[in-house]
């Protein structure tokens, strides 16, 4: 910018005209250094940001890792605990079965598959099967705790008689 005064004394006489150049510069937020430093700035977020994720990642990723063991150990628990199961019900000569009442099906073990004299693959039976079973004696006392059972939606034991196909109590 250049600017130009000229000056008038008190009689009325004019000065010459004096000229003055000047240069205005642009505020500190848009000079070159600042416009380095922006991209310096951003560039550490971003940095800061990558690195914040990947530990956060790395950290995801281990707790995983150990809920993943945790799982592997509770299914191999699991497996053994339904071999000592067997190995329990095989010599105490027991058995044990679930119904669901909602699709009318019972899942038996294999030992209670053995003492009814079927195969032990074959563990999946209807209720009424499993009726057919049942010594005639008992019916009412086992259809009584069926109903007590299913009402209450409680887990119930009961020793009751059975008939094999065969014919043996």
């Amino acid at each position: 910018y250049v600017f130009n005064v000229r000056a008038r004394n008190v009689y009325g006489v004019w000065s010459k005209p004096v000229s003055y150049s000047f240069k205005v510069l642009p505020p500190w937020y848009r000079t070159w250094w600042a416009y380095c430093l922006y991209v310096l700035f951003l560039l550490s977020s971003i940095r800061l940001y990558a690195y914040w994720r990947e530990k956060r990642l790395t950290s995801e990723t281990e707790r995983m890792q150990e809920i993943v063991k945790e799982q592997q150990r509770a299914e191999e628990k699991l497996k053994h605990n339904e071999i000592r199961l067997k190995q329990a019900q095989e010599i105490a000569h027991l058995g044990s079965w679930e119904v669901n009442f909602a699709t009318g099906t019972s899942i038996w073990s294999e030992e209670t598959c053995r003492i009814y004299g079927l195969e032990p693959s074959d563990n999946s039976h209807s209720f009424e099967v499993w009726i057919s079973f049942i010594h005639p004696d008992d019916l009412d006392y086992v259809m009584k705790t069926i109903k007590d059972s299913e009402a209450s939606l409680t887990n119930t034991a009961m020793f009751h008689r059975i008939m094999r196909r065969d014919g043996t109590v």
